[in-house]
């Protein structure tokens, strides 16, 4: 039996475990699967991209790069190269139709997709809820105690096309962005394992979604990881966890610098001073804030920062983050 061929596209270190399930199949091992193209985001494009990874030394196959998915040469490739199934994880832009269709023209397919090939994509939700940007943040801001990685066929709308598999990940009260990025990858290495079953046998089935029940989560902006002392403890707590590595810190402004924190600790008790005050600084300069409606320990700075930030002054007010 001729090997099922794939093409794969990320710059993310999320596609990276899903390709890695899928190199270390039996299926893959047994040559019923060949990887025909690797693209990857140019490194240039990887400021701003949490969790980039840089595909041009995984594999034996050379790497095309990418600035844009839509760059004419990534189209041109595609349909240069027989592939059955074209796989794309952790772009922050829509596919477009001409690229999904992709595996259709070269199957001689009527529809979009079938079990037999398709664009297959992840998302770190259990779709339908969480369709859209963030998912990681979003999930501790919302308090959500189980979230997941769902598994399915690529449409143009963003996260919307038919489920082929979901693998359920469970949150700690504690759980922090970096620790569930961990998990969500782990998740994402099993399914590209599950996917090279399901490709291989050329059986990659799906539901739709029940669109009844799908939710959309919206773009974070910078701002938004700006921590407002007047908010009250437990949620800014939530946002500090939601904003760990490898996603932009949640921060405050001191002396003219931009404070950038990786975890605190809820202190019990009404505020003794107004929202914002530092009530008091350790010894290795991490200071006790007061919130709207307690106390807020830094306990833990950005290392990228912690070393040049100015000695904390008890009495002093930070105040709103100016633009």
């Amino acid at each position: 039996m001729a090997p099922v061929k794939i093409a794969f596209i990320s710059g993310h270190e999320l596609g990276r475990c899903a390709l890695q399930g899928i190199l270390a199949s039996p299926e893959y091992q047994n040559g019923l699967i060949e990887l025909t193209q690797l693209f990857s985001l140019h490194p240039r494009n990887s400021v701003g991209v949490c969790g980039y990874f840089d595909f041009s030394d995984y594999t034996d196959i050379p790497v095309t790069w990418f600035d844009t998915v839509t760059d004419d040469h990534v189209i041109q490739a595609l349909d240069a190269v027989e592939h059955h199934y074209l796989i794309v994880i952790g772009l922050s832009s829509l596919v477009p139709k001409r690229i999904l269709e992709a595996p259709k023209r070269h199957c001689k397919g009527s529809a979009p997709y079938s079990e037999h090939y398709g664009a297959i994509g992840m998302h770190p939700t259990l779709l339908p809820v969480g369709r859209g940007r963030a998912p990681i943040p979003w999930t501790i801001i919302k308090q959500l105690t189980a979230s997941g990685v769902s598994m399915y066929q690529l449409v143009e709308a963003a996260d919307a096309g038919p489920l082929i598999h979901q693998t359920r990940v469970s949150l700690e009260p504690s759980e922090t962005a970096t620790t569930l990025f961990s998990k969500v990858a782990e998740a994402h290495h099993t399914l590209g394992t599950i996917l090279a079953g399901k490709m291989s046998r050329r059986q990659v089935n799906f539901q739709p979604q029940d669109e009844f029940a799908a939710t959309r989560w919206p773009r974070r902006t910078p701002k938004d990881s700006w921590l407002n002392f007047g908010r009250d403890a437990q949620t800014l707590l939530r946002l500090i966890r939601a904003q760990t590595d490898p996603y932009p810190n949640a921060f405050f402004a001191y002396q003219g610098m931009r404070i950038l924190v990786q975890d605190a600790q809820l202190i019990t008790g009404a505020p003794a001073a107004r929202a914002g005050t530092i009530l008091s600084v350790s010894d290795n300069n991490l200071p006790s804030i007061a919130t709207g409606d307690g106390t807020l320990l830094i306990t833990q700075l950005s290392t990228d920062t912690a070393k040049d930030v100015p000695p904390f002054k008890v009495g002093h007010v930070i105040g709103e983050v100016r633009k």
